[in-house]
């Protein structure tokens, strides 16, 4: 399948939680950090690395916005807003489609660069919303992960999210009515040191722990009695264990998602400030999302804002490109950013997924 021009209509859910949601993301997103009446901005990533302005960005709100609501709004868009002005990173050449046995994240970890990619918070402490339910997977040496599970019809495909650096697994509660009415049931994992899971997240785990997860949720899965597919959906940092998986565990995957995407991870942290040769790290040799893509034959969807900074639309082409693949496919949102693609996509968003699934699900 080539790039999606139209799409079947399909109307997302809108239950109040949802709608709330939308609107406040739509509000957050529409302009960059401001307060004070204009004479203060964090515009992320203009003068500094992303980590180092965000972690005073964060401070400022705390001591300048004792209300509650007030900093909701603030940080909802310091954390997941579009004031992110970076400039975009133009296309580099292809590396090849040769494909290596270890993974170029893997041999970077690094703790400037754990501290420049990761962004973990505290879960929120509020249960699981009604028929969901937490898991809580091992991923050795005493530390587990957290991830939430909202079922669906039994015998509908299920899609195991991996989210992005920013994210946690409640903040997709209110977004899980919508996978079910695209015709799926919703596994959303964290990360280490996310949410409530324990430990400290780096590059090396975020690719180590995923067939963990996969594993866990799997068996999990065939205890509750589900019988339709599992589907790996990643988000922006969450594309890569995604990607991992479909490439390396493709008899256990049905298909693959990539959300907001990234093909090559230097071009990554030369965003977030980082130089891998500054921190010693050359004559890298292992293999990167986009290289991982030609061992991935399985349906594959790719999801991409057509006005994404942060990750410019080549990465998606990218994934997509050198996907091995016959039934793959292509959807750029058009009028979105990085973190407004679910929430200006609309049905062309979730009408893409709906028809994947439903492809998936035959």
């Amino acid at each position: 399948m080539s790039r999606l021009s139209a799409t079947t209509a399909f109307a997302p859910p809108s239950p109040r939680s949802l709608a709330i949601f939308v609107s406040r993301w739509r509000r957050s997103v529409s302009r960059s950090f401001l307060a004070v009446q204009g004479r203060w901005r964090c515009n992320l990533g203009q003068d500094y690395p992303n980590h180092r302005l965000r972690g005073e960005c964060y401070e400022f709100a705390m001591d300048r916005f004792p209300k509650l609501t007030t900093r909701a709004v603030l940080l909802s868009t310091l954390f997941f807003g579009s004031g992110v002005s970076c400039g975009e990173i133009q296309s580099p050449v292809s590396r090849g489609a040769e494909v290596g046995k270890e993974s170029l994240m893997q041999q970077i970890d690094h703790p400037a660069v754990n501290a420049a990619l990761f962004f973990p918070r505290p879960a929120t402490g509020l249960p699981a919303p009604r028929g969901s339910e937490d898991l809580t997977i091992s991923v050795g040496s005493g530390v587990t992960v957290a991830a939430r599970y909202h079922p669906s019809d039994l015998s509908l495909p299920t899609v195991l999210h991996f989210h992005g650096n920013g994210e946690i697994v409640p903040d997709y509660d209110s977004i899980a009515p919508a996978f079910h009415s695209a015709g799926a049931s919703l596994v959303s994992a964290d990360y280490r040191g996310y949410g409530s899971s324990t430990g400290s997240p780096s590059v090396s785990s975020l690719l180590d722990d995923a067939p963990v997860v996969l594993d866990h949720v799997t068996a999990f899965l065939k205890k509750r009695g589900h019988t339709g597919p599992l589907v790996v959906m990643g988000r922006s940092m969450g594309s890569a264990p995604a990607i991992e998986l479909a490439s390396t565990r493709g008899g256990d995957i049905a298909g693959l998602i990539v959300e907001s995407g990234f093909a090559q991870t230097p071009p990554l942290l030369t965003l977030f400030g980082v130089s891998l040769e500054s921190l010693g790290l050359r004559d890298l040799s292992g293999t990167d999302n986009e290289d991982k893509m030609a061992n991935v034959r399985m349906p594959v969807l790719v999801l991409h804002a057509e006005w994404d900074v942060l990750l410019p639309p080549w990465n998606g082409e990218r994934i997509h490109e050198r996907a091995a693949s016959d039934e793959k496919r292509l959807v750029m949102i058009p009028n979105a950013d990085h973190n407004t693609i679910m929430a200006f996509g609309g049905s062309l968003y979730w009408g893409a997924i709906a028809e994947f699934l439903a492809m998936i699900g035959k």
